[in-house]
């Protein structure tokens, strides 16, 4: 397990095997508490662990965007919640939603694919 602290200082704990990878990071399971058992962690690669990352990510959970509705659905964005730090202090990544189900990944509607429209 890997222990890590929110902005507000309370202890989180997440599984070392990440759910996937990416470009920048890893996303990882909470373990603990249960009461972020809906949520996972962004835990960013070393050298993606900057002050303008940083800074980035506090402004977006500063301003974050409303749910959108579309011909009486809403459409709701997995977007960062609280930043995460090691035993250190230091930046390490932030906190957001898990992804449900049937989920579109947000690139896939901004790129138009005249043969695979999304819903």
């Amino acid at each position: 397990m890997i222990i890590l602290y929110t902005s507000s200082k309370q202890k989180i704990e997440i599984k070392d095997k990440p759910l996937g990878k990416g470009g920048e990071g890893a996303v990882h399971n909470i373990v603990s508490p249960s009461s972020l058992k809906n949520l996972c962690v962004k835990l960013y690669s070393e050298k993606y662990r900057t002050d303008e990352k940083r800074k980035k990510i506090e402004f977006m959970i500063q301003n974050k965007p409303p749910p959108h509705k579309l011909n009486h659905a809403v459409y709701t964005l997995c977007w960062s919640e609280q930043i995460v730090f090691d035993d250190k202090g230091r930046f390490v990544g932030f906190i957001l939603p898990l992804a449900w189900q049937n989920s579109i990944k947000l690139y896939s509607l901004c790129v138009s694919d005249k043969n695979n429209p999304t819903p």
